[in-house]
């Protein structure tokens, strides 16, 4: 089977679905796709009469590939229009719309069931109790310094691209795994940084699991 665009537009096909909720998120994730699809898929194509020329399995291994950019720029669009959220300042809004949906059933200005499951599976007084355990079950959160969150998926895009390879062939590939990067439009200055930071990260991840660093 070849690697055309019909095929990465069906992989990205579940990615977009994910975000029908979310316009803001989702156009702008399909805007990359269209302007950036021939070089991925032409990328995509390089690596697997390379790297993965031997391998029967290269297809399901693109498109775990493919995946990973994917979610990748997701977050990055998700952190552009959420923002860098400070979980702490949730906890004030969401105990207020709790007390505010059990004073507006008390007081008769909503029917308990009013626009929820037919079934009558769940009442606005249970919404709102949920509302609240939402509120406490949300952890601390220490303040994090000035930078850029677009940098940690920069970090973590080659990280788990190389990742990919190591496993499937052995092989680090920091070459294909420079393409790939730069093929899905994410900024990176030159190969030996992406290399020294996917070493970094991968000494850094040996040390905490308790294994001997490379």
């Amino acid at each position: 089977m070849t690697m055309s665009l019909k095929k990465l537009e069906e992989w990205l096909e579940p990615h977009l679905a994910s975000q029908k909720v979310v316009p803001e998120v989702q156009e702008p994730l399909g805007l990359w796709f269209e302007s950036r699809k021939d070089v991925i898929a032409k990328t995509l194509r390089k690596m697997r009469r390379g790297a993965l020329k031997e391998r029967d399995d290269s297809l399901a291994i693109l498109k775990e590939i493919f995946d990973i950019v994917v979610l990748c720029k997701l977050s990055e669009l998700q952190l552009q229009h959420f923002g860098d959220v400070n979980l702490k300042e949730l906890q004030d809004p969401l105990f207020k719309a709790s007390r505010g949906l059990d004073a507006l059933w008390l007081l008769g200005k909503i029917d308990p069931y009013q626009g929820l499951p037919e079934d009558h599976s769940l009442s606005w007084p249970q919404v709102a109790e949920y509302l609240a355990k939402l509120g406490r079950s949300i952890p601390t959160q220490p303040k994090k310094g000035p930078g850029r969150p677009s940098e940690g998926i920069l970090n973590l895009l080659p990280y788990m691209v190389w990742t990919t390879f190591k496993a499937t062939t052995g092989k680090n590939h920091y070459k294909y795994v420079f393409e790939i990067v730069k093929a899905a439009g994410f900024r990176w200055m030159e190969q030996e940084s992406l290399e020294r930071t996917i070493r970094r990260i991968d000494r850094r991840l040996e040390s905490k699991t308790g294994q001997n660093p490379s």
